[in-house]
């Protein structure tokens, strides 16, 4: 494994027509590279990847969003 390779915590959403194949996403989206953490079965997806593998996450056909994610505080 590259010592260079940062994994980063992501946050995917999924479109509502795929929401039916939710399972087989979430194996693809693993084979690609993607670590789950947590998911959620209406449709959002968290996990860590790197930068390459979030390229990746992104063009998935069911995929309409991956984005890093962030710690909002509340004051």
């Amino acid at each position: 494994m590259d010592n260079n390779i940062t994994n980063m915590n992501i946050v995917v959403a999924l479109s509502d027509e795929s929401l039916s194949r939710f399972e087989e996403i979430k194996q693809e989206l693993t084979q690609e590279g993607f670590s789950i953490q947590h998911s959620f079965e209406y449709g959002v997806i968290i996990g860590t990847a790197d930068e390459e593998t979030l390229q990746k996450i992104r063009k998935h056909p069911d995929v309409i969003s991956a984005e890093l994610e962030k710690i909002v505080g509340l004051f």
